[in-house]
């Protein structure tokens, strides 16, 4: 739930083609939901993205470590998801706008098969 907007959301994860995207719902009641214009990101050569997370992460201090509930300033959102076509779980780090529903991959972190693995697992 984002206090300054009134909206709960929900991301959903799923493919068109080969292309693996992830789409934000919008709800002000939590009972009607309304999908997003355009996907909240999406990556070509991925497949089907399953079971997608998506939460704010801000670095306090070394003392209080994350607090995920944050979302202000200086705030970085982490996107992970499940890839249908490797078994695996693999994460970005970047920035969210909440007015476009958009969300972009820092530079520095790399996007898709090459992204950051969450585990090592199978079957995520």
């Amino acid at each position: 739930f984002n206090k300054e907007d009134g909206y709960w959301r929900m991301l959903v994860g799923s493919k068109r083609k080969n292309r693996g995207i992830a789409y934000m719902y919008k709800s002000r009641d939590f009972k009607k939901w309304v999908k997003g214009k355009h996907p909240n990101h999406s990556r070509k050569k991925t497949g089907m993205w399953e079971c997608p997370d998506f939460f704010p992460v801000f670095v306090t201090d070394k003392k209080n470590g994350l607090d995920f509930s944050y979302d202000g300033p200086n705030a970085k959102h982490v996107l992970k998801v499940s890839l249908d076509l490797t078994r695996y779980e693999y994460y970005t780090l970047g920035t969210y706008d909440t007015k476009k529903d958009r969300y972009r991959p820092d530079g520095y972190t790399p996007d898709g098969w090459d992204g950051l693995r969450f585990d090592y697992g199978n079957y995520y």
